[in-house]
């Protein structure tokens, strides 16, 4: 969660689990979280350094305090310039436990307020949504986090009331995708909180950004070898249930992430880049 209140979570990728009154990780997920929080910073032109320096206080100040909350930060490169920081959690006990846990941490309270208080010289705005998993709108095998270092992310909106008619479409979309693509992968979730109307996002990740060029040959292949019923299928979905379409490429940013030892480990290197 990050709501930038003195007590607020680090922004990023994170799975809880909490006993005793202390916060104990699962380390990345490694299944499709049952439900994500998401926030969204906008950086202001030429600031972008700046903010990933004064943004690098918060994995320094969860580390001085033992979390064991790890969490990533994409950047973008297409769209506007912001930062997406993406939570999975299993279940909204576990994210209000773990708000608990952090009640507990002295000074920790502190230090983030300070760092958000420093964050709003170098941000234009900032918002918050929510979404829960659709795994039968998603395909393919969950990513190893450690190694991905680029993420697609796309937003629909859709008109409302054409939400049974997108997820059918989007049913048609899954099964010609698989076709082509039988190793490629994505995960859909529908937003549940903080958007107008009714939107769904799709994150798909490479871990080397050539791959890329086989993802866009796939997706031509797809359309090229369609059969003319599921063609019509999403050619009146695009003329009927979509409102907005909106696709951007971020990278994984290691200066903004709290990761775990296991994680670094797997490509030090990178994790440990500043």
């Amino acid at each position: 969660m990050r709501t930038r209140t003195p007590l607020s979570l680090a922004l990023s990728f994170m799975l809880l689990a909490v006993t005793g009154g202390s916060a104990v990780a699962q380390g990345m997920p490694t299944t499709q979280p049952a439900r994500v929080s998401i926030f969204v910073e906008r950086v202001k032109v030429g600031m972008d350094d700046d903010h990933e320096i004064n943004e690098a206080g918060w994995p320094a100040a969860y580390g001085k305090a033992g979390s064991t909350s790890y969490y990533l930060a994409l950047s973008s490169m297409t769209g506007p310039a912001e930062v997406w920081y993406v939570t999975p959690y299993d279940s909204y006990a576990a994210e209000g436990t773990q708000m608990k846990w952090e009640d507990g941490i002295a000074g920790l309270g502190a230090e983030l307020s300070r760092l958000w208080r420093a964050d709003a010289q170098f941000l234009e705005s900032s918002e918050q949504f929510e979404a829960v998993a659709r795994p039968d709108l998603s395909h393919g095998a969950f990513p190893d986090l450690a190694l991905v270092r680029f993420f697609e992310i796309t937003t629909l909106r859709i008109r409302l009331g054409h939400e049974q008619a997108f997820e059918a479409a989007a049913k048609v979309y899954m099964e010609n995708f698989k076709r082509v693509s039988p190793n490629g992968s994505y995960r859909m979730y529908q937003v549940t909180h903080g958007m107008p109307g009714a939107n769904y996002v799709v994150f798909s990740t490479v871990n080397d950004f050539a791959e890329y060029d086989r993802m866009m040959a796939d997706n031509n292949a797809m359309f090229t070898s369609m059969n003319a019923k599921d063609m019509a299928i999403l050619q009146k979905a695009t003329a009927d249930d979509f409102q907005n379409v909106i696709s951007n490429r971020y990278r994984v940013s290691p200066g903004m992430s709290y990761v775990a030892p296991d994680t670094k480990a797997k490509d030090p290197a990178f994790w440990n880049k500043r």
